[in-house]
């Protein structure tokens, strides 16, 4: 309508505690977004995440009330910038891609979403190393922080094969080219293709082949 087109918010609005009420799965599912917010745009951020994951955990209002409003902060700086979908804010689909694979080979509500996307993400990184465009130690990093929040971080073993079907099904795929989301170091992130034989090669040793 006449108002929607012209309303554009300025604030969100967040109750904090109702994050009590959240079961612990969920909780963890939650800070998969915020681990991604870090790992693609803030390593002071993500730095900040990693110190204080146990208090996160046992839901410090202050602490979640900095991470959300930080969180935020990201999402609205790369939506504002690329407000037609056209390229940066891709970025955000950082560990979507893998994630998208493992919901729809497990089937939806065998793994949640923020499950998915954080196992997407230590995978993505994985093959940013592989690629050379993060290193050991920061490939390492995010999945331990990953492990720390309570996700997983080892693939279901789909097979890669079907890995690599679902995901050019994705709807990320464009004109038969997978993209995906790569850090080029911690707190930079790009779209781009990548080798098919690499990212075979990744799932495999990951433990996503048959």
């Amino acid at each position: 309508n006449m108002i929607g087109a012209f309303y554009q918010p300025q604030m969100v609005l967040t109750d904090i505690s109702t994050l009590n009420t959240l079961p612990d799965r969920e909780l963890s599912c939650g800070l998969a977004e915020i681990i991604k917010h870090g790992a693609i745009a803030d390593t002071e951020y993500l730095d900040m995440v990693e110190a204080n994951m146990p208090a996160l955990l046992n839901r410090d209002p202050e602490l979640l009330a900095l991470v959300v409003k930080r969180s935020c902060e990201i999402k609205a700086d790369v939506v504002s910038k690329d407000e037609r979908e056209g390229g940066i804010r891709a970025i955000l689909n950082f560990g979507h891609t893998f994630g998208h694979a493992i919901e729809a080979g497990m089937g939806y509500g065998h793994w949640y979403h923020g499950e998915a996307v954080g196992c997407g993400m230590v995978i993505a990184a994985d093959l940013c190393r592989r690629m050379g465009r993060l290193s050991m130690e920061e490939s390492a990093r995010l999945k331990k922080i990953v492990i720390d929040a309570r996700l997983p971080a080892i693939p279901p073993r789909l097979g890669v094969d079907k890995f690599m079907a679902l995901m050019a099904h994705d709807k990320k795929a464009d004109s038969g080219s997978i993209k995906y989301v790569l850090l080029n170091g911690l707190g930079g992130a790009s779209t781009s293709p990548a080798d098919e034989a690499l990212v075979r090669q990744t799932l495999q040793e990951m433990g996503a082949g048959d």
